[in-house]
């Protein structure tokens, strides 16, 4: 939420040329260097407090974006938003955090299809977020686009978006689609943790499920998302459904929050390496979440802190994203306030994204890409499936 004419520290000035002799040696360890870097990687300062630093400017001058914070799920009246919360997201530390853009779930549970309050659920759960922006407008603002974003980004504040977590509300009427929308839904996530009228969940307890992947509604749902220009999330959807909607959708589609099932084999709610090339051909981002559910099989089965993940996973984890699917196709979606007492240490609230970026600096990443994965991609494809919906 720094001001983004703030300029670029300048490089420090080279060494006095040497003699052809002396610069071989140099020449040489620097290839090596680079070569050890990976492609296109820059060497990484070896200064644990230089790194350290520069993590600090970065995160205080580049656009960060989060693609999901549960926070309306827990947000409690006796809390305020702009002074603090018990949980991971609050004002105060997203300023210290460098967070700009916060997609903030209106999660529905399964159970609310049944009961039919599916519909009120996410009502409650956008009035949240507007409430919020509308009684603090020195502090927050609504993005309903990339432009809000940049332009709450541009005058000091934090840049809210909606996203729904859950298609349980559409309640099998696509006009609730136009409906969201117009309330300032910028993506939905078509199912949660069991199949629904619209597909199929990757953590439906019955193997069986019920579609075969989507619904004759849910397919439906895909044309009117895209056109109305509603980011389709596919996190939570099995591997048949994902595939079922990358081949109908005629936009990029995005996972929230989600994670690598080759970190975590037979866990169906991480993606596996084809679906996220898949999400990347469609032009789509995979937003890396930071629990240790999604980064290691030992946390899944002990739940012990002793096998928390550590910031160091998650920078690892977006690498092999980036090595799969390509730097334009990751992106940060932490699950704060969704994964309880599973967030490493160092990444355990909005105040800590700098711990992240040191360990991608330590692993070379350099500026230009680290704009991409902190906030650019998402920006991107939010407003790649707008534009879209105009043509």
């Amino acid at each position: 939420m720094r001001n983004p004419s703030i300029s670029t520290p300048g490089t420090s000035r080279r060494p006095a040329a040497r003699t052809a002799r002396s610069r071989i040696p140099a020449i040489a360890l620097s290839a090596v260097l680079l070569a050890s870097c990976g492609p296109g990687r820059a060497i990484p300062p070896r200064d644990p407090a230089v790194l350290k630093a520069r993590a600090v400017e970065l995160t205080a001058r580049l656009f960060i974006a989060d693609g999901h914070i549960d926070y309306p799920d827990r947000a409690s009246p006796y809390e305020d938003l702009t002074i603090g919360t018990s949980g991971n997201f609050d004002e105060p530390r997203a300023r210290k955090g460098g967070l700009n853009l916060a997609f903030l779930a209106a999660y529905v549970p399964p159970e609310d299809e049944d009961a039919g309050t599916a519909f009120s659920r996410a009502e409650e759960r956008i009035d949240l977020v507007l409430k919020a922006a509308e009684a603090h407008p020195d502090k927050l603002a609504l993005a309903r686009s990339p432009e809000d974003a940049r332009a709450a980004f541009g005058s000091g504040r934090l840049a809210l978006a909606v996203g729904i977590e859950n298609g349980a509300p559409l309640e099998g009427r696509l006009d609730r689609l136009r409906y969201f929308r117009d309330r300032g839904a910028s993506y939905i996530g078509l199912v949660h943790s069991e199949d629904n009228h619209l597909c199929d969940s990757s953590m439906e307890p019955d193997p069986a499920h019920r579609w075969g992947g989507l619904s004759p509604f849910g397919r439906e749902v895909i044309g009117e998302m895209n056109r109305l220009g509603i980011v389709i999330d596919v996190s939570h959807a099995t591997d048949e459904a994902i595939r079922q909607i990358l081949k109908l959708s005629s936009a990029p589609v995005i996972a929230s929050h989600s994670g690598l099932r080759s970190l975590t084999p037979g866990y169906e709610r991480n993606l596996p390496d084809d679906l996220v090339r898949g999400v990347a051909e469609s032009g789509g981002i995979v937003c890396l979440a930071f629990g240790s559910y999604f980064l290691r099989d030992a946390y899944r089965s002990t739940h012990a802190s002793a096998d928390l993940a550590t910031a160091r996973d998650v920078a690892e984890a977006i690498d092999r994203t980036v090595r799969i699917a390509g730097i334009d196709h990751v992106g940060l979606g932490s699950d704060f306030d969704g994964v309880g007492f599973s967030l490493p240490k160092e990444l355990a609230d909005v105040s800590m994204y700098a711990n992240l970026v040191r360990e991608l600096l330590s692993m070379g990443y350099g500026e230009e890409d680290l704009a991409k994965i902190l906030g650019g991609n998402l920006l991107r494809v939010w407003g790649e499936v707008r534009a879209k919906a105009e043509e």
